[in-house]
């Protein structure tokens, strides 16, 4: 079985730095969520959270690492700000439009899980499927 590199010498094989924002963009694989992944020992590491432990030491317990870029690729520690899970949802509250630009009716969703739904795109979704036969 081959010998791995190390982390740092991996990690660092995967930055690519954007000169126009400062982000250093992750370049390898991306979770469907848009944030970098990594291998560490057996698992899969987020990168921008393992950028933060390589360049500025361990995260706070407790804590999750907010992009200030709003770039999730982006794995400059410059642009990551420890912060709770609270604080890092509350962006999502503020918002009053869906990212079509409806206004939000609802934080609940219907099967119960806390999320910020429209009535216009549940409508357009059901009505999608509707005339896909999903729901005949």
């Amino acid at each position: 079985m081959p010998a791995y590199a190390p982390l740092a010498e991996r990690f660092w094989r995967h930055v690519s730095p954007e000169p126009n924002s400062g982000c250093w963009l992750w370049d390898a694989f991306c979770n469907p969520k848009g944030y970098g992944m990594i291998g560490v020992g057996k698992r899969v590491k987020l990168a921008h959270r393992v950028a933060y432990e390589l360049l500025r030491g361990p995260i706070p317990d407790g804590m999750v690492l907010d992009h200030i870029c709003r770039m999730k690729c982006c794995v400059n520690p410059d642009h990551l700000r420890p912060m709770t899970s609270e604080e890092n949802s509350d962006g999502n509250r503020r918002k009053t439009r869906c990212p079509k630009g409806h206004p939000y009716d609802s934080f609940e969703s219907w099967d119960g899980r806390r999320a910020r739904r429209c009535r216009e795109c549940r409508r357009e979704q059901w009505q999608r499927g509707y005339r896909q036969g999903k729901w005949r």
